[in-house]
């Protein structure tokens, strides 16, 4: 689905306004595996005043930069959820491909980048700075990809991965170094219920794979 061919999506127009009347950006937001469906989504006023007042002071350190990022990325996919399919995306890729809405790792790892470079434009990251996306590959069809923040000063890089929660969970914030060895997260979301619903629905509907 082209991108051109997309209407840009808003907030309501009863949302608050935005400290020092910053004017909310517009993010790309992909689903449909591989970023085959795709808009421009202008992130509600409200949503971006939370989010300013969360990060327009300068954190002591570049820890409680990510605690406090981690915190901003969830208010957004969440707002982006309310706009567009990818409200109804569960963690992971399979097996939810074909699902309305559903966001693989590239889908995912887009749309983030994208919020952050909004973030970083707004003036919004002190101890951070958005880079290339990465990407894993530890076996020929096993290919996952990240967005990637780097701390100042130490160059340290950070995976920023929303992929393994459903649809407005925090996302894994990790050195990239540890996601690159496919190490599990700490406090991975769960969400056993959703996905055991999905996936009776899945065999309701296909009969043949058992999940």
């Amino acid at each position: 689905m082209a991108l051109a061919l997309l209407p840009l999506f808003s907030g309501s127009a009863q949302a608050q306004t935005p400290p020092h009347g910053a004017e909310p950006p517009v993010v790309r937001v992909c689903w449909d595996y591989g970023c085959k469906s795709h808009a421009k989504v202008r992130i509600p006023s409200g949503t971006w005043a939370q989010v300013t007042r969360l990060l327009q002071s300068k954190p002591e350190n570049a820890a409680e930069e990510r605690r406090r990022l981690r915190a901003a990325l969830t208010l957004l996919d969440r707002a982006i959820g309310r706009l567009t399919p990818v409200g109804r995306d569960l963690g992971g890729s399979y097996p939810w491909a074909g699902l309305p809405g559903q966001q693989d790792c590239i889908d995912e790892s887009l749309t983030t980048e994208s919020m952050l470079r909004a973030l970083d434009q707004a003036g919004l990251l002190h101890w951070h700075r958005v880079v290339a996306r990465a990407r894993r590959a530890p076996h020929l069809f096993d290919v996952h990809w990240t967005a990637v923040i780097e701390e100042a000063g130490s160059g340290v890089r950070y995976a920023v991965d929303p992929w393994y929660g459903d649809q407005g969970d925090p996302p894994v914030i990790q050195p990239l170094a540890e996601w690159l060895q496919g190490i599990k997260p700490r406090n991975l979301p769960t969400h056993l219920g959703r996905r055991a619903l999905a996936a009776r629905l899945l065999r309701e509907t296909f009969g043949q794979e058992d999940f």
